[in-house]
């Protein structure tokens, strides 16, 4: 469980080791690309969503209708 830097729990997600996790893993890619090719796309524009939807304190995490207007869904992903 991590801890905020005021000593709290928080359900948040290290995004840098779920990434270290999911380049290591071949079994999670399809015809080699795999989640981390994706979210590199764009400048890491699929990471910065993913980060703040993941973010420790739910009060940071973006609605349902703001994460849909992130630049990752406008961008022209190539694989």
């Amino acid at each position: 469980m991590r801890r905020d830097s005021d000593g709290d729990a928080t359900d948040g997600v290290e995004v840098e080791a779920l990434r270290e996790y999911l380049d290591a893993e071949p079994l999670l890619r399809i015809g080699g690309a795999g989640g981390v090719d994706i979210l590199d796309q764009a400048g890491g524009a699929g990471w910065e969503l993913l980060a703040s939807l993941l973010a420790g304190p739910w009060q940071e995490r973006p609605s349902a209708a703001e994460a849909l207007q992130h630049r990752f869904w406008s961008e022209q992903l190539t694989l």
